[in-house]
């Protein structure tokens, strides 16, 4: 990893670099790149694996207002927008089309409804 990396590593675990094993060694190389930022020079790969969350609450509950904000910000494709979210836009992502939203939502809601509970509840069968 360089110099770069391994001054800091030393100064954050207060040891000798030699004397810190080798997977904590690693781990620390990982953690210093994603919090001090490393540079990248022509032909340089960076490689980067993140664990994506599910996110909070039902798509189908979402803002489409925000969904829209997404879509225009680059966060969300078109059609993540009306697949997952169910929301409808104009063309060009102007406006919320807010009849068609509504009638896209149903839509997927009536899908899962096809479908059925996936899972039983928990112990108590309680929905949490």
């Amino acid at each position: 990893m360089g110099q770069a990396i391994e001054e800091p590593a030393h100064f954050v675990a207060g040891t000798t670099w030699e004397t810190i094993p080798e997977a904590v060694r690693e781990h620390a190389k990982l953690v210093l790149l994603d919090t001090v930022g490393v540079i990248l020079h022509p032909g340089d790969q960076l490689w980067e694996y993140i664990a994506e969350g599910a996110g909070h609450g039902d798509p189908l509950d979402r803002d489409p207002d925000a969904v829209q904000a997404d879509v225009l910000d680059g966060k969300v494709s078109r059609e993540t927008a009306q697949e997952s979210y169910g929301v409808v836009l104009t063309p060009e992502a102007r406006a919320v089309d807010e009849i068609a939203t509504k009638e896209r939502r149903a839509a997927l809601r009536a899908e899962r409804e096809a479908i059925g509970r996936t899972f039983d509840g928990g112990a108590d069968g309680r929905v949490r």
